[in-house]
């Protein structure tokens, strides 16, 4: 997208996304900073200070039943919606700057400059947000609100600096690839992603697992151990790609921002690898080999690692949306942990339930 300059008058800077589907203006007087902003969406127009929405200070604005606007600060929640009266305190004012044909939200409100942790300086980043559909009160400040239909980040901008100056905005980086369904409630696609990646590396794995240790070598499961491994990775890959393509293409950039992020990839690469790999142990398996190749061991130790570092990432999902989201306990915790001693139980004792017609391929190293 190409920048372009915003037509200011004195003591007055400013940044537009593209299309100038949202302007934010600020104005210093004093130790205070008038902001006025003017969106085309009919909904609400919002920006925040921060990086992401997560944790960072948001100020929503919509118009009502008067012609005017009600103006919300709040904190940032993650996926879940932002709620009134969170975030630090601001005065609404009149609005300081007329809107331009074509403007649907207008509304202006005071603040500080320096506010505890969101102070307004050089090096403040910007994101912002829209919506195409209206609260279902607009006159009531704690009415709910949908998720946004366009998003995305400012990057940095030095309201400070850029006063009495005519300067090239940052035009705004590109929200995510795909926008969510207006049938989608907030946070759905991240929702989605933790039940798939959940089924993926939480569930999936404990089978494919079991099959291999406890029925490859058992009466009357010579083909279908294989068959039952092979297929529960095979759709551990298509839940982890399902999964890998909701947060992709529904959220925005960046998207390796945390440890869960790059260990999700990582696992997903991995994954890849290892269905590769077994692939091509199954060609050129010898039934009558006195000892494991090394690409055998490889294949055992790979998994056995990624998986472990799996369940750690469902953990760390886990917490994600804890932070994300209000109301959500730790019981999802328990219920994963619970879970996973049970399927390891199951996997130590299944011989038991399963006796074994001849030596394991690990008993054939000598190092397992």
């Amino acid at each position: 997208m190409l920048p372009f300059l915003i037509q200011q008058t004195a003591a007055i800077a400013g940044f537009c996304t593209s299309g100038q589907q949202l302007c934010v203006y600020g104005q210093i007087q004093g130790t205070d900073i008038i902001f006025t902003v003017h969106g085309k969406s009919s909904g609400y127009a919002s920006f925040g200070l921060g990086t992401q929405m997560s944790g960072s200070q948001i100020y929503v604005g919509w118009k009502n039943s008067t012609g005017g606007a009600t103006v919300i600060s709040c904190r940032g929640q993650g996926h879940s919606q932002p709620i009134a009266g969170t975030g630090q305190p601001i005065q609404q004012v009149s609005l300081a700057i007329p809107a331009p044909a074509g403007v649907s939200v207008a509304y202006s409100f005071k603040r500080p400059l320096q506010q505890s942790g969101f102070p307004i300086a050089s090096g403040t980043n910007y994101i912002y947000a829209l919506s195409s559909r209206a609260p279902s009160n607009p006159d009531v400040a704690t009415s709910g609100y949908t998720q946004h239909t366009n998003y995305g980040s400012i990057g940095t901008y030095d309201f400070i600096a850029n006063q009495n100056s005519n300067v090239t905005d940052k035009s705004a980086v590109d929200g995510p690839i795909l926008q969510s369904p207006d049938s989608w409630p907030t946070g759905y696609s991240a929702y989605v992603h933790g039940i798939l990646m959940t089924i993926a590396w939480g569930v999936l794995p404990i089978f494919g697992i079991f099959a291999a240790y406890n029925l490859k070598h058992a009466k009357g499961y010579d083909h279908l151990w294989f068959n039952l491994h092979r297929g529960a990775f095979f759709l551990s890959f298509l839940f982890s790609l399902a999964g890998f393509l909701m947060i992709f293409l529904f959220k925005v950039p960046p998207h390796l921002s945390n440890l869960h992020s790059i260990l999700g990839a990582l696992v997903l690469i991995v994954l890849l690898v290892q269905l590769g790999l077994g692939i091509y142990i199954d060609k050129v398996y010898d039934p009558n080999r006195t000892s494991v190749p090394f690409h055998d061991q490889a294949h055992w130790w790979i998994g056995r690692i990624v998986t472990l570092v799996a369940f750690v990432t469902v953990f760390l999902g886990i917490a994600e949306y804890n932070e994300s989201f209000s109301g959500v306990n730790i019981a999802l915790y328990f219920v994963f942990g619970a879970w996973l001693l049970i399927g390891g139980a199951a996997i130590a004792f299944g011989r038991r339930m399963f006796p074994q017609t001849q030596k394991h391929d690990y008993e054939l190293t000598q190092n397992f």
